[in-house]
């Protein structure tokens, strides 16, 4: 996701294909993380690690909302708001340190239509 924020806030993606891959993408990703995060917290509470799990729920809250949001703008091809909540993303993932140039990889290609096929 970082690796994609970066791509998205570099000048030189011009395309709207690539803005929409990339907003996509953050959707997907968010959708695994949420995914990751309620598999994580089920598996605790099943220990009866409750103040564990909702530690940890509490920490990731925000995922629901940003994704929920960002959907939201997606079906509405609003691309204004899907980058502000990529920008709201961008906060939460600011600790994360991402080399330039240390993959060239695009896990982003083909993600709109990955995406809209979920949908």
């Amino acid at each position: 996701m970082a690796q994609a924020l970066r791509a998205a806030a570099d000048p030189t993606v011009s395309s709207g294909t690539e803005e929409r891959d990339i907003l996509a993408f953050l959707a997907l990703a968010l959708a695994e993380l949420q995914e990751s995060v309620r598999e994580t917290t089920v598996a605790w509470e099943r220990r009866a690690y409750w103040v564990k799990a909702d530690r940890f729920r509490q920490q990731w809250e925000w995922v629901p909302r940003n994704l929920a949001r960002l959907e939201t703008s997606l079906r509405q091809d609003d691309m204004l708001q899907a980058g502000a909540c990529g920008l709201e993303l961008a906060v939460h993932l600011a600790d994360l340190k991402v080399k330039p140039g240390r993959t060239k990889s695009e896990p982003w290609k083909g993600a709109w239509r990955a995406w809209a096929g979920t949908r």
